[in-house]
């Protein structure tokens, strides 16, 4: 379900573009200028961490963050590997396209900055600490399976007895059948 979940969300904001926000995440002081119109995407990255916040993201649509993000999940499906890092990993060959020096875990950013990867794309980013984030809260991250099945949330444990192929199945079937035909 995880997986699914994460490609899923991956999926929408390369086609679409957007703000995803986690559901136990609530914005806290944002104002006209937090996120510009200018911005092609902004993360936050906790230094607690080192790593890339993925429980809030804003993309423009195409953005190569994305397009690396869904590649990581596909290959690690492929691989049976573990999607922990995706966003990081995708992150930082975001990065190595544009300055060439980003590894995952050697991310030091002390203040706002935009940083140009891909395609001279940009990624606006926000090193926050883990309880001093001016612009996202995290509400309450002990919600769980009971709270959600009570709230009717479910979506993602549906029966899969009437299903032919699922998502994931059938995408993956899409991409090797296109690798295939090259």
């Amino acid at each position: 379900g995880v997986v699914k979940t994460e490609l899923w969300r991956f999926l929408v904001l390369y086609f679409y573009g957007g703000i995803y926000a986690d559901m136990q995440s609530a914005p806290k002081g944002f104002n006209a200028t937090t996120i510009r119109e200018t911005d092609d995407a902004f993360f936050l990255f906790d230094r607690t961490s080192n790593t890339v916040c993925s429980w809030f993201l804003v993309v423009s649509p195409g953005h190569p963050v994305m397009f690396y993000a869904i590649h990581r999940i596909l290959l690690s499906l492929m691989e049976s590997s573990s999607i922990s890092h995706s966003i990081d990993d995708a992150f930082a060959d975001f990065v190595k396209d544009g300055e060439g020096n980003a590894r995952h875990g050697d991310k030091k950013w002390i203040s706002k900055q935009i940083i140009f990867g891909t395609e001279n794309r940009t990624v606006t980013v926000l090193p926050i600490d883990e309880n001093d984030n001016q612009f996202v809260t995290r509400v309450d991250p002990t919600i769980g399976h009971k709270d959600l099945k009570r709230m009717g949330m479910l979506q993602m444990e549906q029966k899969k007895d009437n299903l032919k192929q699922s998502c994931i199945q059938k995408i993956l079937v899409d991409v090797h059948a296109a690798a295939k035909s090259r």
